[in-house]
């Protein structure tokens, strides 16, 4: 009997590893309607098992990108069905070792309005404890002209005055209970009749509830 748990404990230890050995990503953990997000796979394990043969000679480190991110593999997906999705678990095989990725469980919604202002709040529950925070943000551009003797400049900006533009709203980052990341830039909006220009942003925040008796406000 002890030889029987012994064995189990083994091959349910086996599992685990293995599937905690890979773990898919999305770049946004809930994309939109339309919306163009990445899809990675985290393959640091795998390069250290594919060279494995030069740790005898060489001291070896992963190699990343400029953002510091783990070395992974990926593909550009567009949403085109509100829903869930799910991906995984994924297997693969390599040097005779078997790797398996998580599983990753997501949901597509709906698309932002045709409009270049608003703000949007979308929240999802990750555990009892810990939640996300999604914020969109857009807000009307305009587009100056700065004419010299030689050259005329065009500078997208917000706000009706070019010397004072608006900008856009943000949570603390000093906050202990907040981890974030989040991008930003200009976009048009292309109407039959009209283009709608504006400064969008989107962040994502990651909320830790440490004490469900304290108010965050």
């Amino acid at each position: 009997m002890k030889r029987f748990l012994i064995t189990i404990f083994l091959i349910t230890y086996c599992f685990f590893c293995y599937a905690q050995q890979l773990h898919i990503s999305l770049s946004t953990p809930q994309p939109r309607l339309g919306e163009s997000f990445r899809i990675s796979i985290d393959i640091d394990t795998l390069n250290k098992t594919f060279f494995s043969f030069l740790k005898n000679k060489f001291t070896l480190s992963p190699v990343r990108n400029e953002c510091q991110e783990n070395p992974n593999i990926g593909v550009e997906a567009t949403a085109t069905k509100l829903g869930r999705n799910e991906i995984g678990p994924l297997t693969l095989e390599l040097n005779g070792k078997k790797f398996t990725t998580d599983k990753i469980i997501f949901d597509v919604t709906d698309s932002l309005p045709a409009v270049n202002q608003g703000f949007w709040i979308r929240k999802i529950k990750v555990s009892d404890s810990v939640y996300l925070l999604l914020i969109d943000q857009r807000i009307p551009a305009l587009t100056y002209n700065t004419a010299t003797s030689t050259s005329i400049t065009m500078t997208t900006k917000t706000g009706d005055d070019e010397s004072e533009p608006a900008q856009l709203l943000m949570f603390n980052n000093n906050l202990s209970y907040l981890g974030s990341h989040g991008t930003n830039g200009y976009k048009s909006i292309y109407l039959p009749t009209r283009t709608l220009k504006f400064k969008y942003s989107f962040w994502a925040y990651t909320l830790t509830i440490k004490d469900k008796t304290k108010s965050v406000v």
